[in-house]
Formats: C-alpha cells, structure tokens, sequence
C-alpha cells in the first residue's frame, strides 16, 4: 500500500507554468461540478496534482530553510507531505494567490500548511464529522449537509450544504421544490436509497453471509452471529455500516411482503465501477419479487430526486439522504449499530432519525402526511445538536461570493 501511495505522488508531479489562477482548490471533492462554477480553476491534489517547475523548486527550497533556522516548529510536518505542501506553498508565493479552497479532509496538510498563509484567505469544506483543523483569523469553515460542529454560531462557519445539490437545483430551475406544498400522497410506497459498495460484499464474506438468505429473517442470522457483542468496543464503521444494512433491508423486504411498492437508487455508477453495480443490481433482483432499481449518473439522479420530492425515501446515513432532507424531500434514516456515533439523532420516538423500526408502518403515514413547514420545524428543532443547512438559491451565490 505504501509503495502505491509513493508512486501515485511521484506521478502526481505536474509541469506548471508560473501564471495566476482565479481559484485554488485542494482536493478532488465535487470537482466536476465546481469545475462548472468556477471556470479559471486549478486542482491540487498529493496523489494527483503536484505543481513543478524549477521556479518552484528553488522557492520551495528557500521556504524550508529560512524556517528551518527561524521558525523550525512550522516545520513539524508528516514526512510524507513534505514535498506536496512545500511545492504548494511556492506556487501559491510566486503566483500570489490570495484565496485557496480545501476540499478534502486532510486535516494534516491543512494544518501544515495554514501557519504559512498570513496574508491568504482560507476556505474550508468541511466534509467529515471527525474534521480537526486548527484556526487563523483568515480561516473560515463551509458546513456540509450535516454538521455535528459545536460552533454553529461561530462567524467563521458558514452554513452551506451540499454543493452538488445547490448546483443542480440551478441548473434545473427546481428551486420551487425546496418551498412548494407537497400536493400528493404516495401511502405505500418507499424509495431505498441504496449504500451497497465494496465493503458490502468484504463483510458478507467475511461473516459468511449467504447473499440470498430470506430478508424478512435477517434477525436470526444477526443473531446467530451475535453482532452487538461484535460491536463492543469496536471502532470499525463499515463492519456496524453492512450490519445496519442488513436490518434496514429487512425492513424493507417486510414492508415490500406488507404490499409496498419498493424503488431503489443504485449507490454504484456504470461510468466508475460497472463490476460492483452489477453485483448490486443482482443482490436486490434476488432478494426482491418486483423492484424498479434505478441506474443514474450523476446529473440523473439528482432530476430523479427532485421529481419524486414528494414520496417517502429511506436510507441508514446516505448523504444523498441528507442532500433530500436539506432540500425538504421527506426520507427515514436508519441505524441500529453505528448509531453510538451519531446519538443525538437516532431515537426510537423520532420520525426521521430512528434505531426502532418496529412501528416503521406508522411512521412511513405519518411522515407521509407532513407539510412542508412541518418538515422545516423538525429540521430547525435538530439545531440543538447539528444543523442541515436549508437549500437555498441565497447559500449557492453566497458560497460564489465568498470565492471571489
């Protein structure tokens, strides 16, 4: 693994000429769509992008050492880094960059690279619930779709959401959908939103799981394996993430046997990684009498959810779930195990958040049946613990404010 890494970022040098770019972004996340955003645009990345040129190279140089003798704390950087941030930072000096973006949660090079940037502004997108990024007056923070941070008030952070969602809401003129009464009521019906990937498939192996066990018994297996002693004091998330997959589709192949009509939204694109769709397509197929199972690019699956805003999805912790919640699309979140993290939200009385699907039939009516204010006070009711920015035209020209 380390071998792989070493070569990647050697093959990640790029010859650079010394010319400014309107935008600095570090990372990969939703590149392509802030490609679109943001046209004069450089993405840098450890394993993708290093900029070189010999200009940068004696600069990089200079930087390390008139530190080193100095201000050698500045220096206390993973060695692995050194020659991404040390590049990075002589491209930005030669160039003079004022503002960079951070798109990634590398929270290490982050953090090296912020005691460099006096005069530059700084902007972070905040994409995990683990972010550890350390504060200068010129840094400020863009939440994602869900926020557990404890400075929801802090001017620094800025409520932003899911950067994917803002933009395909302008693209396809579907603001209204975040405002506008839900006119229909679909009583028996559920779109799963599926999380099947690689992990999936390691576990069920792993655990010998035979991939077309009746699903409306998935308990006895799960207790077979007694998966809560498993889980005890056990930190590994995509072991608690395929155990809730398991009891989610359970409750789905018992609301299905109770006569719902059960949609799902593939997890996999055709265009990355076509051998584990089809391993997808096949599980549910088997384990399901008469599904629609949906295979949507990017762009697809976005008009797809904002067409059906007005049915019930379901889902364990998806952020395409939470990118429907903060557009006010009525979806069920799930988790039994991996819940221990996520605590503040997952209660057996709540509607939306939930770790006792016992009673799902009542609730799937009940949410059903709420208007849309509604689903805006419960979402304003969740402040207390974290936050889901609302989808509004007013966030995506702010966050294009602010880069400019």
């Amino acid at each position: 693994m380390i071998f792989k890494k070493i070569h990647k970022h050697l093959f990640s040098f790029t010859y650079l000429k010394n010319e400014p770019v309107k935008y600095i972004f570090i990372g990969y996340q939703n590149r392509n769509v802030l490609k679109k955003l943001f046209k004069d645009c450089l993405f840098f990345d450890p394993f993708e992008l290093t900029p070189f040129n010999i200009k940068i190279f004696y600069k990089s140089m200079w930087i390390f050492f008139s530190n080193l003798f100095t201000n050698p704390k500045k220096l206390n950087i993973p060695i692995s880094h050194y020659t991404f941030i040390f590049f990075l930072l002589a491209y930005i000096k030669i160039n003079k960059i004022r503002k960079i973006t951070f798109l990634n949660h590398y929270d290490k090079i982050i953090n090296s690279i912020l005691p460099f940037l006096k005069e530059v502004d700084v902007y972070v997108i905040e994409h995990s619930l683990n972010f550890n990024v350390n504060r200068n007056t010129r840094t400020k923070f863009f939440t994602n779709c869900i926020s557990l941070r404890s400075e929801k008030e802090d001017e620094s952070v800025i409520g932003l959401g899911s950067i994917k969602l803002l933009y395909y809401l302008e693209k396809l003129n579907r603001w209204n959908v975040c405002t506008q009464e839900y006119r229909n009521f679909f009583e028996k019906e559920i779109i799963y939103i599926s999380t099947l990937s690689g992990y999936f498939w390691n576990y069920a192996k792993y655990y010998n799981y035979n991939l077309n066990f009746d699903l409306s018994k998935i308990e006895i297996f799960l207790e077979s394996i007694d998966s809560l002693k498993i889980l005890k004091d056990n930190n590994d998330l995509l072991k608690m993430r395929f155990l809730d997959n398991l009891k989610l589709l359970g409750v789905i192949k018992k609301l299905e046997n109770l006569g719902y009509k059960i949609s799902i939204i593939a997890r996999n694109l055709s265009t990355e990684n076509h051998d584990l769709l089809i391993k997808e397509k096949k599980f549910y197929e088997k384990n399901f009498k008469n599904i629609d199972f949906y295979e949507l690019n990017e762009e697809s699956k976005y008009e797809f959810l904002l067409n059906n805003r007005e049915k019930v999805f379901m889902t364990d912790y998806s952020y395409f779930g939470f990118e429907a919640l903060s557009a006010n699309i009525k979806c069920i979140f799930f988790s039994k195990y991996l819940k221990k993290y996520f605590s503040n939200f997952f209660k057996n009385d709540s509607i939306i958040f939930n770790e006792d699907m016992s009673n799902i039939t009542k609730k799937i009516s009940h949410l059903t049946h709420m208007k849309i204010d509604e689903i805006k006070k419960f979402k304003k009711n969740l402040k207390k613990n974290f936050f889901i920015p609302e989808a509004k035209l007013e966030t995506l020209e702010n966050f294009k404010k602010n880069l400019n």
